[in-house]
């Protein structure tokens, strides 16, 4: 800014009130200024022109030694004047508040001591030449008070409107406070400080989380009653608040001027920025006084540049008390059951209180009624005995009538045999038999008795091995022996096959009574007893219930699917038929009767003695 360079001496030679006329409109100009820095360069340079000086400057006082904070030299200054006067400054008495010393090669030095806003002294020196024309004290101090003033009264002007503005903050802060502990529950608590909290940024949209490092996660986002959970702007927002939780340090996309230097960039914020179309994040860790993170909470912007340092100082700020009301808030509002529970609770008229009060106490009573203990276990029905039917005789599978899974009564037919090779071998056997009759009938002719008997014997076998062939010639169909099941022999895709002697071609069972095998587990075995009544339900028919008792229980243990089990078996009887050997399903034994709450809870009880004890 340029100032009119004004006379000394006649500013001096003028009327008082003039002067000061004068003086003050030269001041408009520069106390506009908006930025400290400039203001204080332009305040200086007025005292400068007004004054004619070589150097006008400003010093606070720090730890024993001036420090300044701005300076303004005339063109025509001797060389090395602001070093002498640092040393002039470091020698001052600063209990006088004006001094006007004669400094060697500098010339007057004039200084006032003030205090500043910190409550720390401040000094405004101004290093003037000798002149012949003695200037008087008056107008010295006058101009220089004038000076001090308006830095005295831009400070007190900037303090005021900070004051204003942390006013209007806390006003806010209670207000979201205030919504987040009348909110009827924890979703509605968060989301009113979330909205709260947009207000109070200036219209940034404004996420919570809660939970720390490793598990924080959102709670609410402002202007959204309800967001997916496992979307994916859901997932990059639970993405940058664990960065800032991990880092314990904001972090920010893309960095400004005004961010801490503490603050980090984002790892990779960009997708986020575009999923919510802003154009600048900030993450906060929410931190409480013992050090321990309990959320964060994170601010979109819609365009860069929008954050200003004031806005920085106020998360800064905010950051303790949020952290605090999170913490105060989960443990009102707590999540889940509990926190469902009271917030019904809460929301409940008088009558409705009553109401649950005497419910919760006829459910507790209701826990010492006895009621039967009921053992329930897998099982798997098995035939009561198995008949195997195997091939009589050495020949070829014909034929296969019946596979596994048909009905049979006694007699019907299974399998036939190949009887081709059995006709040409009982031929052949009674044409040797007739040829050893006629040799024998020869042999008897001319008397020769030993040549007779050794043919007899001969007919006698091969007559055996007749009789022997044309019995398996009629026993070619192999028949059931027993009225079942068929359990096992499927021969369709075997025939023409050799079949030897003894080998198994048939399983059949019985199954008017099947036997069911209980698998017991080995913590219920001891609440089961032969005798005790059963109930079974099918896999396959689920509608169909099957009652019975326990027979046999077996004394040892066995594995099965990885679990201890003991067996016991139960007759079942197949009165319609429709049960089949291999059917599983699930058996409820009726054991001794117990108290309700034995019945629900004895297992959880158990189980801590077992591990607990």
């Amino acid at each position: 800014m340029h100032l009119t360079r004004t006379s000394f001496s006649k500013m001096e030679t003028a009327p008082g009130s003039a002067i000061a006329e004068t003086l003050t409109s030269r001041l408009r100009a520069v106390s506009n200024l908006a930025d400290g820095a400039a203001f204080l360069q332009g305040l200086l340079g007025w005292l400068l022109e007004t004054l004619q000086a070589h150097q006008v400057a400003i010093h606070t006082w720090e730890g024993g030694s001036p420090e300044e904070k701005s300076a303004v030299l005339s063109p025509a200054a001797p060389p090395g004047i602001s070093l002498k006067i640092a040393e002039i400054l470091t020698a001052l008495d600063l209990n006088q508040k004006w001094i006007r010393i004669l400094a060697p090669s500098v010339g007057e030095l004039c200084t006032q001591v003030f205090a500043g806003t910190d409550n720390r002294p401040w000094i405004l020196s101004v290093a003037l030449p000798v002149t012949e024309t003695s200037r008087e004290e008056g107008t010295l101090v006058l101009v220089m008070q004038m000076a001090i003033d308006q830095v005295s009264m831009r400070s007190t002007t900037q303090e005021s409107a900070r004051l204003r503005a942390a006013f209007h903050q806390a006003t806010a802060l209670t207000e979201v406070f205030a919504q987040s502990a009348v909110a009827p529950d924890r979703a509605r608590a968060f989301g009113a400080m979330a909205s709260e909290f947009q207000n109070l940024l200036g219209g940034a949209r404004v996420a919570l989380g809660w939970g720390d490092a490793g598990s924080c996660r959102p709670e609410a986002i402002s202007g959204m009653q309800r967001f997916d959970v496992r979307g994916e702007a859901t997932s990059q927002l639970q993405a940058l608040m664990r960065e800032a939780t991990t880092t314990e340090t904001p972090v920010v996309w893309p960095l400004d001027v005004h961010a801490p230097e503490v603050a980090l960039p984002a790892g990779d914020a960009q997708p986020l920025l575009e999923s919510f179309k802003a154009g600048q994040v900030i993450a906060y860790p929410l931190k409480l006084d013992e050090g321990r993170i309990v959320g964060a909470i994170v601010a979109l912007w819609p365009r860069p540049g929008m954050v200003s340092a004031r806005l920085w100082e106020m998360l800064e700020i905010t950051a303790p008390l949020l952290a605090a009301q999170i913490r105060l808030l989960d443990e009102a509002k707590p999540r889940g059951f509990r926190g469902a529970v009271r917030s019904q609770w809460a929301q409940a008229s008088s009558h409705r209180k009553l109401a649950l009060a005497i419910g919760s106490a006829l459910m507790l009573a209701a826990l010492f009624v006895p009621v039967p203990h009921r053992v329930t276990a897998e099982f798997k029905l098995q035939a009561q005995a198995i008949r195997q039917v195997a091939a009589p005789f050495e020949s070829r599978l014909d034929s296969a009538v019946a596979e596994a899974g048909d009905v049979v009564a006694v007699g019907d037919l299974l399998a036939t045999l190949d009887g081709k090779e059995m006709s040409w071998r009982l031929a052949e056997a009674e044409a040797k038999r007739a040829a050893a009759l006629k040799k024998r009938d020869q042999a008897m002719a001319t008397r020769d008795v030993a040549a007779a008997q050794q043919v007899q014997l001969e007919a006698e076998g091969l007559a055996l091995e007749v009789a022997l062939l044309a019995d398996r010639q009629k026993n070619l169909e192999i028949r059931a022996p027993i009225q079942g099941v068929i359990l096992a022999g499927n021969l369709r895709s075997s025939e023409g096959v050799p079949v030897a002697l003894g080998q198994k071609l048939f399983d059949i069972a019985p199954i008017e009574v099947l036997r069911a095998e209980i698998a017991i587990p080995d913590t219920d075995i001891s609440r089961v007893s032969r005798g005790a009544k059963v109930r079974l339900r099918m896999e396959s028919n689920s509608s169909a219930t099957y009652e019975t008792t326990i027979g046999e229980i077996h004394p040892v243990s066995e594995i099965m699917q990885n679990e201890n089990v003991f067996v016991c078996t139960a007759l079942v009887p197949n009165v319609s038929g429709d049960l089949r050997p291999g059917m599983r399903g699930r058996a409820r034994i009726e054991g001794p009767s117990r108290p309700l709450g034995w019945v629900l809870f004895h297992r959880v009880w158990e189980f801590l003695r077992l591990y607990l004890w």
